[in-house]
């Protein structure tokens, strides 16, 4: 029992240690934002620029099927259902998923756009519009997470703004997004669907590599514990 205790005392000892490290690292409260913010915030226009055409065109999809309107309304609705399934589950995936989280949420919002994009039948786009809102809805509060651990008290202000700015200024500029890719392919309706699928794949392999280098940084102190 004395050996269990002074092995617990070794493992909180070392984990306050890595803790004060971690604090810091941190950058003073006098400069803006930690770069790797700003790069996230920007990364999270961009997702918004890629996902808001699963809000401007869900009726020129369900018109590609089907003629009732009713359908569209349906359709469209699917993304914020979408959105609150995320919402409701985040908490629950986020524990067990830890660091690898985020590279699953933005993988589910690729698999959304491209479902959508694909989709031939109601029942199928209806399934993609739902996958695209819960990657939207738990990238959300991962990358708040993530911002949190980045900023100190100061800069996690700047950088929540800056980040909701940046979603909304990218979701705005979704029309010109659109309008450029169908210049270039000729495709202005589901072509931004697949790029854009294939953009947030891209950042998922990005997050998973990160993942991947903080676990094995920190392999060594689970190791001196043990």
């Amino acid at each position: 029992e004395d050996a269990r205790r002074n092995l617990s005392l070794t493992e909180n000892e070392i984990n306050a240690e890595k803790d004060r490290q971690e604090r810091a690292a941190l950058p003073e409260s006098r400069s803006f934002m930690p770069i790797p913010v700003v790069l996230i915030c920007i990364m999270m226009g961009i997702n918004g620029v890629l996902i808001c055409p699963l809000l401007l065109g869900s009726a020129f999809y369900v018109g590609a099927i089907s003629d009732s309107a009713t359908l569209a309304g349906i359709i469209a609705v699917m993304y914020s259902l979408g959105n609150m399934i995320g919402g409701m589950i985040y908490p629950a995936v986020h524990k067990r998923l830890g660091d690898y989280g985020y590279t699953v949420y933005l993988l589910v919002m690729a698999a959304g756009l491209l479902i959508s994009g694909a989709a031939r039948t109601i029942p199928v786009m209806a399934f993609g519009f739902i996958f695209g809102g819960i990657g939207n809805a738990c990238q959300i509060p991962a990358i708040m997470f993530r911002i949190g651990q980045l900023c100190d008290r100061i800069q996690l202000g700047r950088a929540s703004s800056f980040m909701v700015m940046m979603m909304y200024l990218g979701m705005f500029l979704c029309s010109a997004w659109e309008s450029l890719v169908g210049k270039l392919t000729g495709d202005y309706l589901y072509m931004p669907l697949y790029i854009g699928s294939g953009i947030i794949a891209l950042f998922a392999m990005v997050f998973l590599i990160l993942a991947v280098v903080h676990d094995n940084h920190r392999l060594p102190d689970r190791k001196s514990v043990v």
